[in-house]
């Protein structure tokens, strides 16, 4: 990651998709760009979601992060 607070964003991202939302996030806003970072990362890495659940995942980061996934 290029800064911490990208680093910070990617965490709140990977602990909504692993941890749930019971977990503490870092008080950072988080890009779109971090977003799909997170996502090509685990995707190489195996991880793999259905489209039900990758909407499902965008909507909890709108709602959760502030992210704003319109312009994609």
């Amino acid at each position: 990651w290029e800064t911490e607070e990208e680093a910070a964003g990617a965490y709140n991202i990977l602990a909504i998709i692993f941890k749930g939302l019971d977990v503490p996030m870092n008080d950072v806003p988080v890009s779109v760009k971090t977003y799909n970072r997170v996502i090509d990362h685990l995707h190489k890495d195996g991880w793999s979601a259905s489209d039900e659940e990758m909407k499902k995942l965008k909507r909890l980061c709108e709602q959760y992060l502030g992210m704003n996934f319109e312009d994609e």
